[in-house]
């Protein structure tokens, strides 16, 4: 998609900032960020979010310069149940931020919680689910160039709980840039 304008041709399109499960720290809970799971017996990096604790993962990831103001940011998380149920079951993530230029101090309250809302997994247990929702860029308070301390956790869903753990394999945040050209 392009736009003329006064002769420059401004070119919108989407870029992702990818977070792996390796690039992220816990700061509450007491479970590892690694798993080893399956029959290979390979370690696969997950996030693990216990069922019954609150564990939270942090990352840090730059906002692009060239962002379109007034666009919308994409969150969008790839996850699964470590244990298969009989019924449908649900799970919600609450993804809380603090941007930071230079000259900024990094000892404000985080602003969010951006939710998720329930995110309907599917129940046969080891298989990806791939799930994404939106915010106005113009509510997170970014700016262009900012390092966003970006805090990740799972809370409680609206319809029927996950009652087992939650792997999560990454986390991505999608921006719309504007690029101009003559």
């Amino acid at each position: 998609m392009g736009v003329f304008t006064a002769g420059i041709k401004i070119v919108e399109r989407q870029i992702w900032r990818s977070i792996p499960a390796y690039g992220m720290a816990f700061i509450e809970g007491d479970h590892p960020s690694f798993n080893v799971a399956g029959t290979a017996g390979r370690l696969k990096p997950y996030v693990i979010f216990n069922a019954t604790d609150t564990d939270t993962a942090s990352f840090v990831f730059p906002v692009p310069r060239d962002v379109k103001p007034g666009s919308d940011v994409t969150f969008e998380a790839q996850v699964m149940i470590a244990t298969p149920h009989a019924t449908q079951r649900y799970a919600q993530l609450s993804f809380d931020h603090q941007a930071v230029s230079d000259g900024d101090t990094d000892d404000a309250a985080l602003g969010g919680p951006e939710n998720s809302g329930d995110l309907e997994l599917v129940t046969s247990g080891q298989i990806w689910n791939t799930f994404s929702w939106t915010a106005s860029y113009s509510s997170l308070g970014w700016a262009a160039d900012d390092e966003v301390l970006g805090v990740l956790s799972r809370i409680d869903p609206t319809g029927s709980e996950n009652t087992s753990d939650l792997y999560l394999r990454r986390f991505r945040i999608g921006f719309v840039i504007s690029v101009g050209s003559i």
